[in-house]
Formats: structure tokens, C-alpha cells, sequence
């Protein structure tokens, strides 16, 4: 997998300038101007390397070195500055700096330097990413300006889910999105509001209650604040709410400037409605974000992603060894629909190893039973059993179909027929996998 860099700078002309220098070398780069909001994105984005500036307001190179030892203490940071004096050198070697550059940077030796903590993109992965200038992508495009940082989309139907966002957003017009409760849907927004030039600002998140009663001002005050992403997420509660925020929206939008740039993004959670009548009622702009524990990819990506933040809050920072078994331990828990837990018990599971992460230690902290691991070379089939067997319920129950007529549907092997025979179904390939 490519490495992801953050460049720091106040400066935003050099900023963009060493952006745009590391991906002609196709590295995977993010940009901030402000310290302290860089830090907020180090919290939640895994990154290989940090280059920043030196002489910045507000909180200087030296000073975001020891915020940023705090969160990763073997995070390698390159600190780029033209005004270094000998005692701030002194300063910043005592607090394990990985790398200085001077300004005007010799470019050779600092790509050289880059390469040995950062992978750049494949070919394969380049093509799937466009980066452009402004931050826009035509409406209608498979892809999106650059790689996601904060959601994964590893998988196809997260892949839909936020295509389908960043093709509202293009289009000018409201998404509504049907997800579970505590899902990973706000890390799409942080994606979608960044290729929309808003990088790291905060999303404003509303009741349904204050947009119906206060929607106008509010808009208005989120347009006149440039703290603030010009993503606004309205969290509803039932399915007779969409078609009402439709309505409202379409009046407040009327009171707004021309080209307000205000991307309104509904979110109904999976329990108050069905895909199907959500999807009725949302129309073009409906997008559904399907439970993590149907999507193995983004899952096992941000079970990597929470243990080397685990990793990094031990007292002794350092690389935990993770054994097979452990792995699949992980992976096969039962997880709930919610993200959030995710993220918090997988830094805490690497928290309590003992030594390192084995079966027993995911065990003890997940309450799986051991005994029931299969033989190594049938652990990837059972588990990809597992997830075939949820993600046909979770069809049958969003359509109202039974598990019987489901299978049907699906033209599956005859007599299975019962819910709990779902686990010995074997894997479906092919055409009949695509339907």
C-alpha cells in the first residue's frame, strides 16, 4: 500500500509548490497551513511522513515536533526551514527530529531522503486517482481527485458510497445517505469537503429539528465563517424527513447567494428505514453506506489503521508482532455495525498485549473462543464464508425478502434454505457473484 505524506507550511504558494514536487514522484500528499490543525489530522490519518516548516505562527516547528511525538513518537518528520539558527538546530535534534533541510531545498537529496520513509503510488494506483488544481472533478467521473485519507474505500460498495457523495456534491444539488449508527460516513464527508478545497476546517452537524427551525441563519452563518468545511451534515430520524429537508432545503437555497458552495448532506441511520423505501424516497441523490462488519477490505484497513495508533500510545512505542491467528481472531470477531468501536478497541487491544498480539491477548479482549480457529489454510475461505453469509441476511432484510427467496434471487445451491445453513454455503464466483 502507498505511504500517505503531510506537508506543513504557513506559506501556501511553498506548500503547494512541495505537494505538488512529491506527487510528479507519485506520492501520495496532503497539505496544511495551520499547525494545530495538522495536528487534528495526525490524530486521525496514518501517516509515513511529515515534512513541515520551521518559522510558523502560533505554534512553530519545534513546538508541533513535541505535539506530534505525543501522538506518534516513531512518526519520521523532515522540518524544512530557511532561518534556522544554531541553538533552534540544538532545540529540535534534542527532540528527535528525523531530518533539516535548508531553504532553497536540493531537491535530489531530498527526494532521496523521502524515499526511504514514504512508497509511492503503482501505475495501477495512479490511474485511479486525478488530482487537479482546484480541488473539482467533472460530475459524472469514476474517480476522485486524489486518494481518501480519512474513509476507506477499499471496498466496491464504499467505493459507490462515496462516488455517489462526491457526484452530488459536483452536481450542486443535496445527498441524503442511509447508514448505521456510528459509522465511518463523517470520515467520507472529511474526504469530500478536503476535494472540495475546505482541507482540514471542521464539519458543522445539525439535528433535524435546527435545520427545520433555524436552516436559513444557520446556512448563513456557516458561509460567513472561514473556520468552518462548506459540508454541512443534517442528521434525520425518520423517512418522512427526507422528502421534507428536499423541501426545505429547496427554500433556503433560494435565500442563499448564487454559487453559495454549501454541499447539504442528510444522514438517516439504517434503523429507521428500510434501503429500499429510503432509496424510494431519496431518489438520485439517495447513497447508502453499508455496515462495516459487510465490508472486509475497509474493515482489515482500519484494524491496520488502529493498531499502529495503538502502537504509538504504548510506553514504550514500538512495532507489535502480529501473528496470523491473531489476524484472523480480529477479523472473524463479530464486529458491530458501529466504526466508532472499532476505533476504540483496537488501540486498546494492543494496549493490553502483553508482549505482542497473539490469539489469546484478541481473545481475552474480544471474547472469541480460540479452540473454534480453523486450520491455516482454510481460514481464508471460512472467512470469507462469514461475510458472505451476513452480507445475504443483510440483503434479504433490506429488500423484505426471506433468506429463501433471497438465495433464489440469487440462483444459490438448493437446500439451503435456512439462515443458519448460510455459513456452509460455498463461495459465490462469477456471473452470479456480480448479481
Amino acid at each position: 500500500m502507498p505511504g500517505r505524506i503531510l506537508v506543513l507550511d504557513d506559506e501556501q504558494n511553498y506548500a503547494a509548490m512541495l505537494q505538488d514536487l512529491l506527487r510528479q514522484h507519485s506520492y501520495q500528499v496532503d497539505m496544511s497551513t495551520k499547525p494545530e490543525l495538522a495536528i487534528t489530522q495526525l490524530e486521525e490519518v496514518p501517516y509515513d511522513l511529515v515534512i513541515s516548516d520551521y518559522k510558523m505562527p502560533v505554534m512553530d516547528g519545534a513546538d508541533f515536533l513535541k505535539r506530534s511525538r505525543e501522538l506518534y513518537p516513531n512518526l519520521p518528520v523532515i522540518l524544512v526551514s530557511g532561518l534556522m539558527n544554531t541553538p533552534e538546530l540544538v532545540k529540535v535534534a534534542n527532540m528527535g527530529v528525523t531530518l533539516v533541510f535548508e531553504k532553497p531545498l536540493d531537491t535530489a537529496k531530498f527526494l532521496s531522503s523521502v524515499a526511504q520513509f514514504a512508497v509511492p503510488m503503482t501505475n495501477d494506483e495512479k490511474s485511479h486517482y486525478r488530482p487537479s488544481d482546484n480541488g473539482e472533478d467533472p460530475v459524472g467521473t469514476a474517480d476522485w481527485p486524489e486518494a481518501p485519507k480519512f474513509f476507506s474505500a477499499l471496498s466496491p460498495c464504499s467505493e459507490k458510497t462515496l462516488k455517489g457523495l462526491w457526484s452530488c456534491c459536483n452536481a450542486g444539488r443535496p445527498a441524503f445517505v442511509h447508514a448505521p449508527e456510528g459509522s465511518d460516513v463523517m470520515a467520507a464527508l472529511k474526504d469530500v469537503s478536503s476535494w472540495k478545497g475546505h482541507k482540514d476546517l471542521p464539519i458543522k452537524v445539525f439535528t433535524a429539528q435546527e435545520f427545520f427551525e433555524k436552516g436559513e441563519d444557520l446556512s448563513k452563518t456557516v458561509l460567513e465563517e472561514v473556520t468552518n468545511s462548506k459540508v454541512v451534515a443534517v442528521e434525520l430520524n425518520e423517512l418522512g424527513e427526507v422528502a421534507q429537508s428536499r423541501r426545505h432545503f429547496e427554500r433556503i437555497v433560494e435565500a442563499l447567494p448564487e454559487n453559495h458552495g454549501l454541499f447539504f448532506v442528510f444522514i438517516l441511520k439504517h434503523a429507521s428505514a428500510t434501503e429500499g423505501a429510503f432509496m424510494e424516497a431519496a431518489g438520485i441523490q439517495g447513497v447508502t453506506l453499508a455496515p462495516l462488519k459487510a465490508r472486509p477490505l475497509d474493515l482489515a484497513h482500519y484494524v491496520s489503521r488502529f493498531i499502529r495508533k495503538g502502537e504509538s500510545q504504548l510506553v514504550e512505542p514500538r512495532k507489535i508482532k502480529r501473528s496470523p491467528e491473531a489476524i484472523y481472531t480480529i477479523l472473524s470477531y463479530d464486529w458491530p455495525e458501529n466504526y466508532k468501536e472499532v476505533q476504540e478497541v483496537i488501540p486498546a487491544l494492543v494496549s493490553a498485549a502483553a508482549v505482542d498480539l497473539d490469539a489469546k491477548s484478541v481473545n481475552n479482549a474480544v471474547g472469541l473462543d480460540e479452540k473454534l480457529l480453523p486450520h491455516p489454510g482454510e481460514r481464508l475461505s471460512a472467512l470469507m464464508r462469514k461475510y458472505q453469509a451476513y452480507c445475504i441476511r443483510l440483503k434479504a432484510s433490506q429488500s423484505g425478502d426471506t433468506i429463501e427467496q433471497m438465495m433464489d434471487q440469487l440462483q444459490l445451491t438448493d437446500g439451503l434454505s435456512q439462515s443458519a445453513d448460510l455459513a456452509s454455503l460455498p463461495l459465490v464466483v462469477g456471473s452470479t457473484a456480480s448479481n
